[in-house]
């Protein structure tokens, strides 16, 4: 009996500590039984590796800080996950591990990318810390120091910060560094520096170096990645013609049969608008800008981007006159960009598009709802008559066309509608009037009205 009672006592302790162990991370249990420096260290990345804390640093670190106040590796460790949510105390924190340990590459180079990082805004904790950039550019050097494998790195960003810092001559002076130690230590990637090197003169507007850089790159390497680099490039130059010859279609086949669609460099938008510009053909270029807007409104159907495909798919259904998708395109258009309502050319560019399909009765609501915000506009008349016209208000497509035209008295296009409206209420003179000073003003359709309408 007294073995039994001792038997269940000692479960109940042991119950205690593993309850305590899972509500602190396991930083109870740490102390007690790890003691060891190195086997405290393991525990606290085990524990780091299951305490997946948003803006609160796990237990376990402060734990280890108290427990080995003059170690690197805890203050390391909280300046790791500070980063993603408060940069000023992860970049304290890594400072205070390189007070502990100035001989650790590794937090030198932490320190470096999470000032260089903080710049975008998904790091350093929203808050830039870019007038730090000098320690960043110093731990990036002394990074280098370190071992010479860590100078590809060191060299890599350190082209970055100049280039992005306007200093050209250091940018390129690293990154032809940087091809220096790849052909040393990594011959085979050679084409990474290649690239890097022709962004740094792309960012300086020096497009014939950038072109052969890319080119070099593209020599070293036939991925997707090269091509696509360069496309952009020539993209971003209006060189619309160079990137359909640039573009293979096997990346972009690639780009479309990917389980992820993978499609970074945006190289179906691309490919759609250059056929667009370069008056190719339009239905492989909807085929293509189909393809991304349908692939974007499965991943993130309310992001801005969509605004951007939207009007290119639109632009190619109105080449193509298919005015029906194109009021679909308008339609989605203002969803993901409600702005646009108010946009004038947008809210014409609707009623141009009910005008073509037809759509009479909603062609003169909108030039309805237009005309009071927008009164010396004579587009808006001259829908509003032609709207009128096709629905049999020959008097109300006058009195329209009569607004137009004082707005707008040398358009003969203006006078010849006009006409065709008098003509059905019987007014021929006053038609024919119309169609006269129609033709002087260029619009000589209006003449052969006049033959085909005579006066007798």
């Amino acid at each position: 009996m007294k073995k039994n009672i001792f038997i269940f006592l000692l479960l109940c302790i042991n119950l205690q500590l593993y309850s305590q162990s899972q509500a602190r991370g396991s930083a109870a249990i740490e102390k007690i039984i790890a003691p060891d420096y190195n086997l405290a260290k393991a525990k606290l990345d085990s524990c780091i590796k299951y305490d997946h804390s948003f803006y609160k640093i796990p237990e376990c670190i402060e734990d280890f800080v108290e427990m080995y106040p003059d170690s690197a590796y805890g203050y390391y460790m909280k300046g790791l996950n500070y980063r993603s949510w408060d940069g000023e105390k992860a970049f304290d924190n890594l400072s205070m591990a390189l007070e502990k340990d100035p001989t650790n590459a590794s937090i030198y180079f932490e320190r470096a990318k999470l000032i260089y990082n903080s710049k975008f805004s998904f790091a350093g904790g929203g808050k830039p810390l870019t007038d730090k950039m000098p320690i960043a550019i110093s731990d990036f050097k002394k990074y280098g120091d370190f071992d010479k494998k860590n100078l590809i790195h060191s060299y890599e960003y350190l082209t970055s910060i100049y280039k992005d810092s306007g200093d050209f001559e250091r940018s390129i002076d690293y990154a032809e560094k940087l091809i220096i130690v790849y052909k040393e230590l990594s011959p085979d990637k050679v084409y990474i520096p290649y690239s890097i090197k022709a962004d740094v003169y792309a960012a300086f507007e020096m497009y014939e170096k950038a072109l052969e850089f890319y080119d070099k790159t593209i020599e070293n390497d036939h991925s997707c990645l090269a091509y696509l680099k360069k496309a952009e490039f020539l993209f971003e130059n209006q060189k619309f013609e160079e990137v359909l010859r640039t573009l293979p279609d096997r990346c972009l086949a690639s780009i479309i049969n990917s389980e992820y669609h993978f499609d970074t460099y945006d190289a179906l938008y691309m490919k759609s608008r250059c056929l667009l510009e370069t008056d190719g053909d339009l239905e492989i270029a909807k085929y293509y800008i189909k393809k991304k807007i349908s692939y974007v409104n499965k991943i993130s159907p309310d992001t801005y981007e969509l605004e951007k495909y939207y009007r290119l798919s639109a632009i190619i259904n109105y080449r193509l006159k298919n005015y029906i998708e194109l009021l679909k395109d308008l339609d989605r258009l203002a969803v993901v960009y409600p702005e646009i309502r108010s946009d004038y050319n947008y809210r014409v560019w609707v009623l141009e598009t009910k005008y073509s399909l037809e759509d009479y009765m909603g062609c003169l609501k909108e030039a309805n709802e237009l005309i009071p915000s927008y009164p010396n506009e004579s587009e808006l008349y001259k829908y509003k008559g032609l709207s009128l016209y096709f629905l049999n208000d020959n008097f109300g497509t006058i009195r329209a066309f009569d607004k137009a035209i004082s707005i707008s008295p040398e358009d003969g296009y203006l006078y010849r509608i006009r006409g065709l409206a008098k003509y059905n209420t019987n007014d021929k003179y006053k038609a024919h009037s119309d169609w006269s000073k129609a033709g002087e003003f260029g619009d000589y359709k209006s003449y052969e009205l006049m033959k085909e309408y005579p006066l007798n």
